[in-house]
């Protein structure tokens, strides 16, 4: 499938049928044929208008059949044929019996209207956004001096010294997609050191997803904890050993958040599984849009060994490196209703996301079995044997 803008005209033609027959429009969807996608001159207003309103005279009936036709004209099955969602060749494709110019004005209004629609559409639910370009994708947060990036921006890096760690966060905020990265840790001596990269709304309230690498001392194992913050409350750690070397070269760590369930992945692998349970009662991340962020920092107060295990500065300054990363997530342009639909767009959505796969299960389990080193819904004495609500409820 060849993602373009014609994919966003087609998710305007399915919203504003949705909006004037007060259902989804599937099934007309389906009547639809390349032979009458654009013959529709004769169409009457019955056929499309909501069944549970009174029939409007002219001019409204008028106005709304020519809106219905500009949506439905929007539904060709070859996305080539699609009409333009260019403002003006939109109105030339469409309007072929009568200029814009002689329209009434109530005409104008409405056409203007799902233009503006279409442009919201547009920017709203736009998918694959990543550029491949640290510069035009990210900007630096946290002292520029410790940031490097690569001529062509395809890699960059962070640094740790007793001056200062340093951190990026990106231009966009973003409501529900995958999030992937590449990352090479800090190798040798990383008692103390913390690499986080994460997702956050920076609210008071705030939903938030972490990685958070926990730097070692030398010879022993990386430990990777992954947290969710719902409406505030976070208390939520996970702990696992990786089962290679994050150090030598660089692994993808990928966040896929939807309306189903937040799945954390190392090169593919599902580690951890947060599944929206919101119908009873257990906090999950679903109206805030959240921004990335990257930050390299000192955490020897309780990162390693629970704090016993200091920084070396003697071993710095500490480096980890970022690459290859891949954002294909709704760009948050203020309404949600965009990124919680169902659309081609929003492929995160989909039926086949709402749960782990067969496969993926087996290695979920695999990693839960070998590699689990703590789990807050496990821990008992941390929450005097009064577990979160949601470690009793399935997790796919």
């Amino acid at each position: 499938m060849k993602i373009n803008t014609k994919c966003d005209v087609y998710n305007f033609g399915v919203l504003t049928l949705e909006i004037i027959m007060g259902k989804h429009p599937g099934d007309l969807i389906l009547s639809l044929s390349p032979s009458t996608t654009f013959t529709t001159h004769n169409m009457p207003l019955t056929d499309v208008l909501d069944q549970r309103l009174s029939l409007p005279t002219n001019p409204v009936a008028s106005d709304l059949l020519h809106v219905a036709k500009i949506a439905i004209a929007c539904l060709h099955t070859s996305a080539q044929s699609r009409t333009s969602n260019n403002a003006t060749s939109f109105s030339r494709n469409i309007y072929s019996e009568s200029t814009f110019e002689t329209m009434n004005n109530n005409h104008k209004i409405i056409a203007l209207i799902g233009l503006l629609m279409l442009e919201m559409v547009q920017n709203s639910v736009a998918s694959v956004v990543s550029t491949g370009d640290f510069n035009k994708d990210f900007f630096v947060i946290w002292s520029p001096s410790h940031v490097n990036t690569s001529s062509d921006g395809q890699t960059r890096s962070l640094k740790l010294d007793q001056e200062s760690g340093s951190g990026f966060s990106s231009n966009q905020m973003f409501l529900f997609g995958q999030i992937d990265m590449q990352i090479k840790l800090v190798p040798g001596d990383s008692a103390g050191t913390v690499v986080a990269y994460y997702l956050t709304s920076d609210q008071p309230n705030r939903d938030e997803l972490d990685f958070e690498f926990l730097g070692n001392v030398d010879g022993k194992p990386y430990i990777l904890q992954t947290n969710v913050f719902a409406d505030g409350f976070d208390n939520r750690e996970e702990r696992i050993n990786l089962w290679f070397d994050p150090t030598k070269d660089f692994h993808t760590y990928s966040i896929l958040w939807n309306l189903h369930q937040i799945v954390f992945m190392v090169d593919w692998i599902p580690i951890r599984v947060y599944r929206n349970h919101a119908d009873k009662g257990v906090g999950f991340p679903r109206w805030q849009p959240m921004s990335i962020k990257v930050s390299l920092w000192n955490g020897d107060s309780w990162a390693t060994n629970g704090g016993r295990d200091k920084i070396d500065w003697s071993k710095g300054p500490f480096l980890a490196s970022f690459g290859n990363y891949k954002i294909d997530a709704c760009v948050w342009t203020g309404n949600a209703r965009f990124c919680r639909a169902d659309s081609s767009t929003n492929w995160w959505n989909k039926e086949r996301f709402s749960s782990l796969t067969s496969t993926q299960r087996r290695y979920f389990k695999w990693v839960r079995k070998y590699h689990l080193i703590y789990d807050y819904c496990q821990d008992n004495q941390r929450f005097q044997n009064k577990l979160p609500k949601e470690c009793s409820l399935p997790k796919y």
